[in-house]
């Protein structure tokens, strides 16, 4: 597995990084609150805690700001019948991790 990644933005995109590792250009999938965080662009340095997810389709590169980023989307490809890595993703773009634990433990599904 790939557990983390640190290198130089070479691409930046809202939903993803090509991120440059001695030589690699590794494509990474974000979900935005990475993004806004890291205030990616071209040219940063990053340090990525990261998920490779495979599937019948291939595979796919997810990175996160944080570990605790990285934890939530874990749970909930793991533990929430029906979603999936993009489905996650999208659940951390609307939220930040303690705005989401917060909605969770209170049962607010609305969020």
């Amino acid at each position: 597995m790939i557990a983390r990644l640190r290198g130089t933005v070479i691409e930046a995109y809202p939903n993803r990084l090509v991120v440059d590792v001695q030589g690699v250009g590794y494509e990474v999938f974000i979900p935005l609150s990475t993004f806004d965080r890291l205030h990616a662009a071209e040219g940063l340095k990053v340090d990525l805690r990261t998920h490779l997810h495979f599937s019948q389709l291939g595979q796919k590169l997810f990175g996160f700001s944080s570990e605790e980023e990285r934890d939530v989307f874990l749970l909930l490809i793991d533990r929430v019948s029906g979603v999936g890595p993009t489905m996650a993703v999208s659940v951390l773009s609307g939220m930040d991790v303690n705005a989401f634990k917060k909605c969770v433990v209170a049962g607010d599904v609305a969020g």
